[in-house]
C-alpha cells in the first residue's frame, strides 16, 4: 500500500497500525476494516454482530440456572474478545446471574486445553461454558475426554460454527454467522468506495446454533 500499487484494501489483521490506516486513507486510498478501530468516517467496518450472538449464547445458558457460567475468553488485544466479554457482562447481569467465572484464553486449541485443565484444578464437576471461539472449545472437550470427564455434566457454546463443530461428540453448539457473506459483503464495500460511494458501516448477522452440547436440561 505505501507503493500506490493498490486502491484499496480489506484488513483483519489487528496487528495493522491504526494511525498507518488513517493515513493511507487519508491519502485517498479506500479501506475496509473486518475489525473496529481507525477513525470512522475515514474507513468503512463490516462487523460480525457479536452482540447478538453472546445475548443468545448466554440467554441459552442462563437456563441451566444451578451450574457456573464459565466465559473463556481470546487474547486481551482481540477486539471480538472484548465485544464478546462485554456482552456477556452485560446479558449475565439482565439475568441476574453472579455466579460466573472469567478464564482468559487466546482463541487456540492449546488455549483450550489450558483452561479446560485450570477448569478441572478448580474443582468444576458441572458448568455453563461459553468458549469466545470454537478452537477453544475443541481443546476443552479434548482435555475433559483425556480425564474422562461426563461432558454431559457440562453445557458448552462455542463461537464462529468451525465445520468441525458439528462433528464433535457431543456435537457443539455454537454461534453461527456466514464467513462467505462477510467476505462478500467487504469485496462489496470496498468496490462501492473505490467507484466513489461513500465510506459505511455494515453487520454480519450471527444466530445461536443448537446443538447436542446444550440440548439437555
Amino acid at each position: 500500500m505505501p507503493q500506490k500499487l493498490v486502491d484499496g484494501a480489506i484488513i483483519i489483521d489487528p496487528r495493522f497500525p491504526d494511525d498507518d490506516i488513517e493515513k493511507y486513507a487519508m491519502q485517498g486510498r479506500r479501506i475496509v476494516l473486518l475489525r473496529a478501530g481507525a477513525s470512522k468516517g475515514l474507513v468503512s467496518h463490516v462487523l460480525v454482530d457479536n452482540k447478538k450472538g453472546s445475548y443468545s449464547a448466554i440467554d441459552r445458558l442462563s437456563i441451566f440456572k444451578k451450574q457456573t457460567i464459565i466465559l473463556v475468553t481470546g487474547p486481551s488485544d482481540s477486539f471480538d474478545s472484548q465485544q464478546r466479554l462485554q456482552f456477556s457482562l452485560e446479558r449475565l447481569a439482565h439475568h441476574n446471574i453472579l455466579n460466573y467465572r472469567i478464564f482468559k484464553s487466546d482463541f487456540t486449541i492449546d488455549g483450550g486445553k489450558s483452561v479446560a485443565q485450570e477448569i478441572l484444578k478448580n474443582g468444576f464437576k458441572q458448568a455453563s461454558i461459553f468458549s469466545f471461539n470454537d478452537e477453544m472449545a475443541i481443546g476443552i472437550y479434548d482435555i475433559f475426554k483425556q480425564n474422562h470427564v461426563d461432558l454431559s455434566e457440562f453445557n458448552i457454546v462455542g463461537f464462529d460454527n468451525d465445520e468441525i463443530s458439528s462433528y464433535l461428540v457431543p456435537s457443539l453448539s455454537s454461534i453461527n454467522y456466514s464467513k462467505h457473506h462477510w467476505g462478500q459483503v467487504a469485496a462489496e464495500s470496498l468496490l462501492e468506495m473505490i467507484n466513489g460511494g461513500k465510506v459505511s458501516d455494515k453487520i454480519i448477522n450471527t444466530e445461536f446454533l443448537e446443538r447436542a452440547s446444550t440440548s439437555k436440561e
